[in-house]
Formats: C-alpha cells, sequence, structure tokens
C-alpha cells in the first residue's frame, strides 16, 4: 500500500531565544553540506532558514522514523547534545505541517504579521533544494503552492499595506503632512536602529538634504552606507542648523532631553518635530512654539495600534484561503499514487497514435465515401479500446467487483448537474 508523511522539525523566534537560534541558523555552505548529508535520510528535503526559524521539511514512507532521524542530524549536525533542544522543537506531520508551511509563508507566524520577507525567503530555500537535487514532486509541489498563495493572501487581504514599524509610520505620516519634499531638509538625531530604518524610507522621497547628529561622530558616518549623500554634523551643532531644517526627527538612548525649549534660539516655522525615543528628547513646550508642530510616540503607537488591528482582521480572513489552499494540495497528494497508472495510460495511446496515425491518414486520403470514411475511424477507434476491454475481461472472475465498476462508470460518464 502507497504511503508517504510529510513532516518538519523546527524553532522559531516564539519559543527559542536568539542565542539558541544562532547556533541552528544554516549559512549558504552549511546548507551544502547539509543537503548532502540529509541526502540519505529524506525522500525529499527543504531547509528553511531565517534570523526568525529554522526548519526542515522532509517526506518520507514512516514520518515517526523522519522526524526522529531530522533531530538526530540537528544534533549532530550543529555539534549539540541530544535532547538539548526537546524542548524548542515543534514537531508538525501532514496536514498540520501543510497548513503550518502556507501559514509561515502567507507572513501569519511572522514577527510583524504579514511582512513580505518570509516571502522571497521560503522560495529562496525552495529554490536551493531543487538545484542541490534534495526535493521531489510532493515538496515542490507543496512549496509552489504556498508562495502561490502566499501572494494570494497578500492580494486579497491587503495585510501587508498597513505597515507596524514605528520608524515607516512615521515617515508615512510625515509624507501626508508635507506637500513636497523637494527643497526641504530633514535633520536625524542620534544613529540607532529606528532612525537608521528612518533614513532607508527617507531617502527615497526627494528632500534636498538630509543630515545627521549622533554623539559619536564615527556611528553617524557609518549611516552613508544607507545613503552616501547623507551630512554628518557634530551633536554641539544641532541648534545652529534647526532654522534650515523643515523636518527633525529624533530617536536616541539619551536618559534626559536632547532639545530643550530655552535653548532653542532659532528655528524654521512650519516645520514638523518628531520625537521617537522613549524616554522623550524632545521637550514637549517645543512643540507649543509657533509654527511648530511635535509628533510623539503616543500618537504614532495609537496608529501602529490601529495597523496592527487591520493586520489582525486580515489575518482572519486569510485563514479561509490557508485552508482554500491545504484542501486543494491534499486533493492533488491523494492522485499522487495514480501518476503512474495515469502515465502509463499516456504512453499507451501514445504508442497506438505513433503506429496507426500514418496508417489512418493515407487510407483518409484515398477515401471519398463518407461510409468507407466512417468504418475506417471506427476501425481506428477500435485499435485503441479493445486491447484493455480485452485485458478487462480477466477481472471477471473478481469476488468483489462493484468498486471496479464504479470506477470505470464514473470514468466514462459525464457529471449529472
Amino acid at each position: 500500500m502507497y504511503k508517504m508523511d510529510i513532516v518538519v522539525v523546527g524553532v522559531s523566534y516564539k519559543n527559542t531565544p536568539i542565542e539558541v537560534r544562532e547556533k541552528l541558523s544554516f549559512t549558504k555552505r552549511k546548507m551544502e553540506k547539509a543537503y548532502s548529508q540529509l541526502s540519505g535520510i529524506l525522500d525529499e528535503k527543504v531547509i528553511l532558514s531565517t534570523c526568525n526559524r529554522s526548519e526542515i521539511y522532509g517526506v518520507s514512507p514512516d514520518g515517526k522514523q523522519a522526524v526522529t532521524q531530522i533531530k538526530d542530524f540537528i544534533y549532530n549536525f550543529h555539534g549539540m547534545p541530544q535532547g538539548a533542544l526537546d524542548r524548542y522543537f515543534y514537531i508538525k506531520k501532514n496536514r498540520s505541517c501543510v497548513e503550518h508551511l502556507f501559514t509561515v509563508t502567507a507572513g501569519l507566524d511572522s514577527q510583524v504579521l504579514g511582512e513580505d520577507q518570509i516571502l522571497g525567503q521560503v522560495k529562496e530555500a525552495h529554490m536551493f533544494a531543487l538545484d542541490k537535487g534534495g526535493t521531489g514532486p510532493v515538496l515542490n509541489r507543496l512549496f509552489r503552492d504556498s508562495i502561490t498563495y502566499g501572494k494570494k493572501v497578500r492580494q486579497e487581504t491587503k495585510i501587508s499595506q498597513n505597515p507596524t514599524s514605528i520608524s515607516y509610520i512615521a515617515v508615512r505620516y510625515l509624507a501626508k503632512r508635507l506637500a513636497s519634499a523637494e527643497k526641504k531638509n530633514v535633520l536625524l538625531i542620534g544613529a540607532g536602529k529606528m532612525n537608521r530604518l528612518a533614513l532607508n524610507y527617507l531617502k527615497d522621497m526627494g528632500f534636498a538634504r538630509i543630515l545627521i547628529a549622533n554623539r559619536t561622530y564615527e556611528v553617524a558616518e557609518s549611516f552613508k552606507e544607507v545613503y552616501p549623500a547623507l551630512e554628518v554634523i557634530l551633536f554641539d551643532q544641532i541648534e545652529s542648523f534647526l532654522p534650515i531644517c523643515d523636518v527633525v526627527i529624533s530617536s536616541t538612548a539619551a536618559p534626559h532631553l536632547v532639545l530643550k525649549r530655552d535653548e532653542i534660539i532659532d528655528y524654521k516655522k512650519d516645520s514638523i518635530y518628531m520625537d521617537l525615543a522613549l524616554p522623550r528628547d524632545i521637550d514637549p513646550a517645543i512643540g507649543q512654539l509657533e509654527g511648530i508642530t511635535l509628533i510623539d510616540l503616543d500618537l504614532l503607537e495609537k496608529i501602529q495600534e490601529e495597523n496592527q488591528e487591520k493586520r489582525r482582521q486580515a489575518g482572519e480572513k486569510a485563514e479561509s484561503l490557508i485552508q482554500q489552499a491545504v484542501e486543494e494540495f491534499f486533493q492533488w497528494l491523494d492522485l499522487v499514487p495514480l501518476f503512474p497508472v495515469i502515465k502509463s495510460i499516456e504512453s499507451y495511446h501514445e504508442e497506438i497514435l505513433q503506429k496507426e496515425m500514418p496508417k489512418l491518414i493515407q487510407r483518409l486520403k484515398q477515401t471519398q465515401d463518407d461510409r468507407k470514411m466512417e468504418a475506417v475511424l471506427k476501425s481506428f477507434v477500435k485499435k485503441i479500446y479493445a486491447p484493455p476491454l480485452l485485458r478487462l475481461k480477466k477481472f471477471g472472475k473478481l469476488e468483489n467487483k462493484e468498486g471496479l465498476t464504479k470506477v470505470l462508470s464514473a470514468m466514462y460518464k459525464e457529471d449529472q448537474k
């Protein structure tokens, strides 16, 4: 009897600390070595390794044995003692495994719900497995379907269109407030992760100048990797540059205010100040100055919460799409045992056509009479169905012929609607 299990063994950000995930990650070189070692263990395999997860998908006639083999491989490959990771591993088989991959690819299992990066990572993982000869018909179909539906989920639910990154929300809010960034200048205060992300978005908005100030000058200089035209100024020059800045975005780790109301001598009117720090960088009293709009974390976090709720609602809609995808995959999987039979039937008919078609064409060319042409065609059709019918009669001795009868009847009868 045909039997096959689909399994996944993995760890993720949900219950595994980063120091453990780092030990289980696969570089490109490690990945090549891993596929070589897995070749004799699983019929098919795909390794998905990102900063948030490390998973090995496999196909095997014995799912229980496959799980044990994958766990042993992980321990041996990464040089870890047996059992050390058991509290972190999640193990999923068959339908649960399929649902998991579709959920992951759709971005519903990510730290940021609906994020797009995982879609490309799943595609890369599958392509790498293909290149190394690790995968086969089942995982090929599964991963291609997951990528197709991952795109469909994003298109139909718009789950990726409501950003949850504070930096992106801030820049998007800024874009709505500014008619145009042309001829305007922006100053970043602080060279941490938040402002690095903000710079990634700001650089494409068309600002005339983007400046940055940080207590450590060299760290600010490193931001030129993101935007080579970035201008780095000294931290104690901040107040002197405020008169030319239309936008000021501050995000430092300082325990005290960086911009104080009583220290600002001059500033540009109709400017926007954004405080992305906690504790705050910008004195709230600055927002009371004429011509300055002060945006703080409270407002941005309110937008973030609204966007997270929109993503959550989109995620609920995505669940129904995922269930549809899972059903379609298992309908296909049910047909896998029939593929050799179907191939055999196709080969049989192809062989008959190759053999008889030249004769048929020649006879039809020589036949003008409609009745003779009909006889020629009937003879050709009989040559196709006669051999299988002769073999079918041998099954007449079967004690239980009802199942076979139903199958054959269904094959040659149109669906009744």
